[in-house]
């Protein structure tokens, strides 16, 4: 074993104290002094190496993470394109990982989904958008890449960030209008899946990818954010996954609008108003709202 600190010092005495008392010969006692001494210098040299093995581990890992962040800024940069502003921008995003404990990389790739909507948000509210993100990854099972992914879909298929203006209207606003649009709808929005998730056992993440599978088709017969999002976290809590929830909502939604296999004629013919005054189809808010009054009435085959 190799000896270091105190204990390689006493040995070196002991040794050179033995070898006095027991080696006459001159050349056996430069032998053995040389041998100890060898012993000496390889003691010096394991924790050297040591050293040197924990700075090349260093030096490895600091590579690996700088190339992760060299990819992540090249595809950030290509998304939110050569602007002006855009070392401002990459320098806040990383600023905002660092508030929220999330790594730079996952910081940067968030910023890259928000720059890919860059027009229809604007290119000034990235920013707010990643910060967005990121406070709905801290409250539930996603990543911020996944967060940002997940309220880009929500966006898409509702508009939800918008309130209750358009698109069109949207972007006359000033960028300070935008702004404030834009965090007091996405707060709400985040605001109400959170409620819905801590009064059932459906996660955010959860309910986020089953919304974004119909969400599309309940926005245009005017079903509400926190009603679909209650509606998952229904068939969540009732045992079934994501995906299959997603798509028998999704589905629900499709028999119901396209009158498929004369659903809706069936529905109506056991007495239930499907439709306004405008012959619009009802939200599926309003209809289940409809056969919840009546459940007890109906039979089994019903």
């Amino acid at each position: 074993m190799t000896r270091i600190g105190a204990s390689q010092v006493f040995f070196n005495i002991v040794a050179n104290w033995n070898a006095n008392k027991l080696i006459s010969d001159a050349k056996s006692m430069r032998t053995v002094m040389k041998a100890v001494s060898l012993d000496t210098f390889e003691a010096i040299l394991k924790p050297l190496d040591d050293f040197q093995m924990m700075v090349e581990q260093g030096i490895e890992a600091v590579r690996d993470l700088a190339q992760e962040i060299g990819f992540a800024t090249i595809e950030f940069e290509k998304f939110f394109g050569n602007t002006s502003d855009i070392e401002y921008m990459r320098d806040k995003l990383l600023e905002l990982g660092e508030a929220y404990a999330i790594t730079g990389v996952d910081a940067l790739a968030a910023g890259s989904r928000a720059s890919q909507v860059a027009n229809l948000i604007g290119r000034g509210n990235v920013e707010l958008l990643v910060q967005q993100a990121n406070i709905l990854s801290e409250i539930s099972d996603l990543d911020a890449e996944g967060a940002m992914r997940g309220i880009i879909q929500l966006q898409q298929q509702t508009g939800f960030m918008y309130g209750k203006m358009n698109r069109q209207t949207f972007q006359t606003l000033s960028l300070e209008s935008q702004r404030l649009v834009l965090l007091e709808n996405t707060a709400s929005g985040l605001n109400k899946l959170n409620t819905i998730a801590n009064r059932s056992v459906a996660m955010e993440g959860d309910i986020v990818h089953v919304m974004s599978q119909f969400a599309a088709q309940g926005h245009l017969v005017g079903d509400s954010f926190e009603a679909m999002a209650s509606m998952s976290a229904v068939l969540l809590e009732a045992g079934e996954e994501q995906g299959t929830a997603g798509r028998a909502l999704r589905a629900m939604y499709a028999r119901l609008g396209g009158n498929i296999n004369g659903a809706t004629d069936e529905m109506e013919r056991l007495g239930f108003v499907m439709r306004d005054e405008n012959e619009d189809l009802l939200s599926m808010e309003e209809i289940l709202g409809n056969m919840n009054m009546r459940w007890d009435d109906l039979t089994s085959r019903q």
